[in-house]
């Protein structure tokens, strides 16, 4: 049953008083492109692939919703859904924006999740502090061109040389070495043991002598989301042969952990190496310097991709804040279907070597199958862009202004490559550039493409538009196989059935124009319906003697959780009210459409029946069941 309140003058809660205090269309602008629209707010879904907008925010209700995959909610939903985190991380990030004091909360009492990033975020500050008192890191970056405040700003710290420092600093703050290991931090002692010339490997156990920190000796690049939180650690490989000296390190016994200098003993791994995945990072959906690269990206319409930290922070540094890289892989489509919330236009600096060309197409290529606009900033051999932006940063600046259309770029690049000596070579040109046009959504942007293709190859472009379509035909079978993907991925549009969607719309009409509940013979039962929460809705309005001619009084009576639903079916109701002539018809025949649904369900359920108890070869119950088929179809006659 739905639960009535009685209304207070005061705040009944930090929620209410968070909401009140914050502007849902600015929220929510920090992660999608908004366009106004009437009353409201409409931007590409950013929970599902689309091209036609369909996720509305309406200021008014303080509500979001999707049309397309059917999400929604209000600001906690949106912030817990976008950011994967759970009401309690929402309400704490959303509660600090707001600046509402929230109650004090014992340490034990914490979610894991709130639990492991505050670890996170004490080994942020474990690796700051080693970095102040660590004159050689800090004089390699800075040295790098890295100004103090830019260190500051990014966070940036240094795991000195020891195999424990992290693992003592963090148990001394109360951390098991279970939250370590889960944070991505330590690291697992193994040994091997041999029996008769057989080799097994065997892990130390739960000791603390049996783990040792991850990063040692390193530059750590802290990897940090959209809600300012540390989810994980890049460490660069750094031997200074000099350990730090500040007293704030900690001792076991009145003696220091900290290891003497480095003689590369204790540093393994590549030149890089990053946190694994964890509960909060996955580098395939991770890009360092989104978090303060997202504003500018949509300020400046575009996103530039470098390939590493330094890249991020010598850019970001000399003005060109609209930057991001990788983390530890390839770029994915994951990876721009983040930036596409905020543009559509990217911008590769990648090394011009062949293995840089060759990532670069790659990159394109995905971009492309995005429906994003694409373009390369090209670099001299050998530099890249933290090289160009530490020397001169006007130089960059131009660079990145100046950077060329990549269709035109791969096309000059082959032409290079190939001569145009003969047909072979042009035909050669024309499969390393034609499937990139094949890809284009745009049959404005394939014939400009076409046209420049074939007057450089001094071909008819009839010519060429045939060969495009022997790629387009190619890629078919790939495209369709990802469009399968998606239509069967979840939260898709289609999760819908006609029952449901005239279930919300008969509540959405009854909930926006109460006062038609008195035309309306019977509700839809709440064991009929397809979820409960629509059933308790209906079997809550039928309640009521007098629904009120103002429906923010019926919402009133409602709970919080409850009114969220409600104001979606009513925004779904707002949107297409332009278009409704007689609301009472309209009623009236989404109640008539939804009886014969859940009459043809009951046939469905009957014919089941029926061929159940003719294998059982059960008359009396064959000749009941043809009696109510024949019962239910003369209804819907």
């Amino acid at each position: 049953m739905y639960n009535i309140k009685v209304k207070k003058n005061v705040m009944s809660s930090p929620v209410e008083e968070i909401k009140s205090r914050l502007d849902i269309v600015s929220f929510i602008q920090g992660y999608v492109r908004l366009q106004k629209s009437g009353s409201n707010f409409k931007a590409r879904c950013p929970f599902h692939a689309e091209k036609t907008p369909s996720f509305n925010v309406s200021p008014s209700r303080e509500i979001w919703h999707c049309f397309g995959c059917g999400k929604g909610g209000d600001i906690f939903q949106f912030l817990m859904e976008i950011e994967n985190i759970e009401f309690r991380e929402a309400l704490r990030i959303l509660a600090e924006r707001a600046g509402v004091q929230l109650g004090t909360q014992d340490t034990k009492e914490k979610s894991e999740r709130l639990r492991l990033l505050d670890l996170l975020d004490n080994a942020a500050l474990f690796f700051e502090r080693a970095l102040e008192a660590s004159e050689p890191p800090k004089q390699y970056l800075i040295k790098r061109g890295i100004q103090p405040q830019t260190m500051k700003l990014f966070r940036l710290g240094f795991a000195p040389h020891g195999w424990r420092n992290l693992i003592v600093f963090l148990k001394e703050r109360g951390y098991t070495l279970t939250e370590m290991k889960k944070a991505g931090l330590v690291v697992q002692r193994e040994v091997t043991k041999r029996y008769a010339g057989a080799s097994q490997r065997t892990s130390f156990g739960e000791s603390e002598s049996g783990h040792y920190d991850r990063f040692r000796s390193r530059i750590i690049f802290p990897l940090i989301d959209t809600g300012n939180r540390v989810i994980g650690f890049g460490g660069r490989i750094f031997e200074s042969g000099e350990a730090p000296t500040q007293s704030w390190f900690p001792s076991v016994g009145g003696r220091s952990v900290l290891g003497g200098p480095t003689k590369g003993k204790s540093v393994s791994g590549g030149k890089y190496i990053n946190t694994p995945a964890t509960m909060f990072y996955d580098k395939s959906g991770f890009l360092y310097g989104f978090d303060k690269a997202r504003h500018a990206i949509r300020l400046e319409e575009k996103a530039v991709i470098v390939e590493g930290y330094m890249d991020v922070l010598l850019s970001y540094q000399s003005g060109v804040k609209n930057v991001v890289a990788v983390s530890g892989t390839a770029l994915t489509a994951q990876h721009l279907r983040l930036i596409k919330r905020f543009t559509d236009a990217v911008l590769f600096a990648f090394d011009m070597d062949e293995a840089g060309v060759k990532a670069a197409r790659r990159a394109v290529e995905l971009a492309v199958r995005e429906n994003m606009q694409t373009a390369l900033i090209e670099l001299e051999s050998g530099t890249d862009p933290a090289d160009v932006a530490c020397a001169s940063p006007e130089r960059w600046k131009e660079q990145v202004k100046n950077a060329v259309e990549s269709i035109g770029f791969f096309l000059s690049r082959a032409i290079e490559k190939y001569s145009l000596k003969d047909a072979v070579s042009k035909r050669k040109i024309g499969a390393e550039v034609l499937p990139l046009v094949a890809r284009l959504f745009s049959e404005i942007e394939r014939a400009h493409w076409i046209g420049a293709i074939a007057r450089r190859l001094s071909l008819s472009e009839e010519a060429c538009w045939k060969e495009l379509r022997y790629y387009a035909k190619l890629d078919m079978n790939e495209e369709q196989k990802r469009v399968q993907e998606f239509a069967g991925s979840e939260g898709v549009a289609g999760t819908s059935n006609r029952k449901v969607l005239l279930e919300r719309r008969i509540l959405g009409l009854l909930l926006l124009y109460p006062h038609l509940m008195s035309s309306i013979k019977t509700l839809p039962k709440k064991e009929h319906c397809t979820s409960e929460k629509a059933g308790k809705l209906f079997q809550f309005i039928g309640m009521q003697e007098n629904l009120s001619e103002n429906h923010a009084d019926v919402v009133n009576l409602l709970d919080d959780d409850e009114k969220i639903f409600v104001h979606e079916l009513i925004f779904e109701i707002e949107k297409t009210a332009e278009f409704i002539k007689d609301v009472a018809e309209e009623l009236r025949i989404c109640v008539k459409e939804w009886e014969m649904e859940h009459i043809r369900a009951q046939m469905a359920d009957l014919q089941i029946k029926l061929r159940d108890a003719e294998e059982k070869q059960n008359s009396d119950d064959c000749i009941r069941i043809l009696g109510e088929i024949y019962s239910l179809t003369a209804r819907i006659r």
